[in-house]
């Protein structure tokens, strides 16, 4: 299973991969990430279905619908503005590496279905998923970047937990985000937790829904201790508040009668 979705200008939006939701293999699922940069409009949603000799074609419509984003405007001090400006092949090499574990799909990884669990004990959040930023630098220069993910603010060495079930597929100190662990959760779909004070967790290892993995910390570039929660699917940046009411596979949707027959 397989699908895209263009706009009815023709432009792409996104394409995805579907993966099979249990052993029967007769109950298959996908997810498409949409970026917050998406044009609002009428798109067209096309899923391709195989199955022995059979070929099963879908065609939907789909709107996007128009969301505002806030901004925002972080100053940094001498130390992250060397952190985050001067060049060094170590973050270059991090940041290919962290987009073929992102980018990476993995048929048989189906761990968690359900819906998303807050990952630390919070009640401040000091930045939004795809807030729009402007970094500000000590000599005077600046940037702009999207905000990928949601700041939870704590104290260091606050508990912090993982969102769901899954596979720790990266678990090390990196540059910019600091000590950094990643999980994945269905094919294609991982939560990111960066900025920790420690790493409780190792690569490869397989985790229950709300088992700790670390402590909240203000590693990397980090202007205070807090907690950067992400959610990537397809290697797209998503909201991950989405995902703490519904599930990201509804299975209520399936049922004998519509399942395809031999």
């Amino acid at each position: 299973l397989d699908g895209t979705l263009q706009s009815n200008g023709g432009q792409p939006g996104g394409s995805f991969r579907g993966f099979a939701l249990d052993e029967t293999n007769r109950r298959w699922g996908f997810l498409l990430g949409l970026p917050s940069t998406a044009e609002a409009g009428e798109y067209s949603l096309e899923i391709r279905a195989y199955r022995g000799q059979r070929f099963i074609l879908f065609r939907d419509a789909l709107q996007i619908r128009y969301r505002g984003f806030l901004s925002e405007e972080i100053v940094f001090n001498q130390a992250l503005s060397e952190l985050l400006t001067k060049p060094d092949p170590r973050k270059v090499q991090e940041h290919r590496d962290l987009l073929a574990v992102l980018g990476a799909f993995h048929p048989q990884s189906v761990f968690h279905a359900g819906t998303l669990a807050v990952p630390v004990d919070s009640k401040r959040r000091t930045s939004g998923f795809a807030d729009r930023r402007l970094y500000s630098y000590i000599d005077g220069g600046s940037s702009r970047s999207l905000h990928n993910g949601i700041d939870l603010a704590a104290p260091v060495g606050t508990p912090v937990f993982t969102s769901g079930a899954g596979m720790v597929v990266l678990a090390r100190e990196r540059i910019i985000s600091g000590n950094s662990v990643v999980i994945e959760h269905l094919p294609g779909v991982f939560t990111l937790y960066y900025h920790l004070e420690d790493i409780e967790v190792q690569e490869g290892q397989r985790l229950h829904r709300g088992q700790r993995i670390g402590t909240v910390g203000m590693t990397g570039l980090a202007t205070g201790p807090h907690l950067h929660w992400e959610l990537r699917v397809g290697g797209v940046a998503v909201d991950p508040d989405v995902f703490l009411e519904l599930p990201m596979i509804d299975k209520s949707f399936f049922s004998n009668n519509i399942m395809y027959q031999n």
